[in-house]
């Protein structure tokens, strides 16, 4: 795995306030809510989710759990409630462009039903290409089911579970957002690569 350091993200979180918000409504009808944060102080920066879907912990229905994925890869905050651990490694020739990304997950983190022996489940896997404007270039998304047995399952909790994939990065990305989401109970995670960096880097 290729450590980095985003001099961008550390300046930011120097002088930063995290700000809490717990619904009082007790209105939990699946619609989506605004949220909208104002402050006093001249020049300073917001960043923030635009709103929230007023939903229950139960499965989010697949137009909710699309907007709610295309929010966090489009936000310019990391999404955290899903662990994740990326390694993006180049390949040769550089000019091409071309990286091999492994996504790891813990097992403990995942909404895996049991059915039958059986520990069942899925995750959205998104890589969304940005340019230094942080506007969408590229994206490739895949559905993957999970269908483990119990032995399967255990080794799994020790080891945890490693997603490949094989990206080609567009002449004018900057960036590639890695995205997982957990399709049972919506928790999304997201690690954002530097392609600057990355093909810089010496091998």
């Amino acid at each position: 795995m290729r450590e980095r350091t985003d001099q961008g993200a550390s300046d930011d979180g120097r002088y930063a306030y995290t700000l809490g918000f717990y619904p009082s409504h007790a209105k939990w009808d699946g619609k989506f809510r605004d949220v909208k944060v104002k402050v006093s102080v001249p020049g300073a920066k917001l960043r923030y989710r635009k709103g929230y879907f007023a939903t229950t912990d139960a499965e989010q229905s697949a137009p909710e759990a699309k907007l709610e994925i295309q929010s966090a890869a489009l936000s310019p905050l990391e999404s955290t409630t899903l662990g994740l651990m990326v390694s993006a490694i180049p390949t040769e020739p550089a000019v091409a462009r071309n990286i091999t990304f492994q996504v790891g997950l813990d097992t403990l983190q995942l909404s895996l039903k049991e059915e039958s022996g059986h520990h069942k489940g899925g995750v959205d896997l998104l890589f969304l290409q940005r340019d230094s404007s942080g506007k969408a270039v590229q994206e490739e998304e895949k559905r993957i089911g999970f269908d483990f047995t119990e032995d399967q399952y255990q080794a799994l909790l020790k080891s945890g579970i490693i997603l490949q994939r094989h990206i080609t990065a567009a002449a004018n990305a900057a960036e590639i957002r890695v995205l997982v989401h957990d399709s049972a109970s919506g928790a999304i995670g997201t690690v954002t690569v530097p392609l600057g960096k990355l093909f810089d880097a010496p091998r």
